[in-house]
């Protein structure tokens, strides 16, 4: 893991501004560690139909909360996964249940107060890894710093290449809708594959609408298609579609 450079992130917002209508600063990291991430908005601001970050809100500040209220930014998704001391700090190692609480709570107040017409949708956004998570419970906590709170299921990721191979046959819609740029530019179809096993390029030496349409690219979609997805390492083992 890494921060990715500022005249990296430049240049994949520019080849991106006008063909994306998204993006989203997450995955496998945290988006508020990166010290220029100030910098970083500035430069998307306007460029896209929604940018969203996804935070465990641990490092949230008073200066970081204006930083991303005063941006062009559309959702802002806080990670937590439990409304329970112990559980979230069972399932969010070295987090710190009450200083997340005050965080999201310190969010809704400044944007509240001080950002009244601000267009920004905050985001509860959990994961469902066990039986004991009470989503109710999530909801009376959470709701009332929050305009959604949601869980989606768990897909087992840290054990990518050891879950068993599975008899999913449907093609993964991930190769058609979005892709991912680690902070080194390594570019790769899934998060699941956090080796990137699959990646073949990289943001810093290849245009993102060529490697879009690469033959790679192409032949991993109609493998998929064609019920061939086993060939492929993780998506033989991966859940989803």
């Amino acid at each position: 893991m890494g921060y990715m450079e500022l005249d990296l992130f430049k240049n994949i917002i520019d080849e991106l501004e006008g063909n994306v209508e998204s993006i989203t600063l997450a995955s496998r990291g945290e988006p508020t560690l990166h010290k220029q991430l100030g910098e970083m908005l500035d430069y998307m601001n306007g460029k896209f139909l929604a940018v969203k970050i996804n935070s465990n809100a641990s490092l949230l500040s008073d200066k970081l909360i204006h930083t991303i209220l005063s941006s062009d930014i559309q959702t802002m998704a806080f990670s937590i996964d439990a409304a329970d001391k112990d559980l979230y700090e069972k399932l969010r190692v070295n987090g710190k249940f009450e200083k997340t609480l005050k965080n999201v709570e310190r969010f809704k107040e400044i944007k509240d107060k001080e950002y009244p017409n601000s267009r920004l949708t905050t985001r509860i956004s959990g994961v469902k890894v066990n039986q004991i998570q009470d989503v109710q419970q999530m909801v009376d906590l959470w709701a009332p710093y929050a305009d959604i709170v949601a869980f989606t299921n768990y897909t087992p990721w840290e054990s990518s290449y050891e879950n068993p191979v599975n008899d999913v046959m449907l093609p993964c819609t991930e190769l058609w809708r979005r892709l991912f740029v680690w902070w080194d530019g390594k570019v790769n179809p899934c998060d699941y594959d956090y080796k990137s096993l699959l990646s073949k390029w990289n943001a810093s030496d290849t245009h993102i609408s060529e490697l879009w349409n690469s033959d790679y690219y192409k032949l991993l979609r109609t493998k998929h298609l064609n019920d061939e997805r086993k060939e492929f390492e993780p998506c033989k083992r991966c859940i989803s579609a």
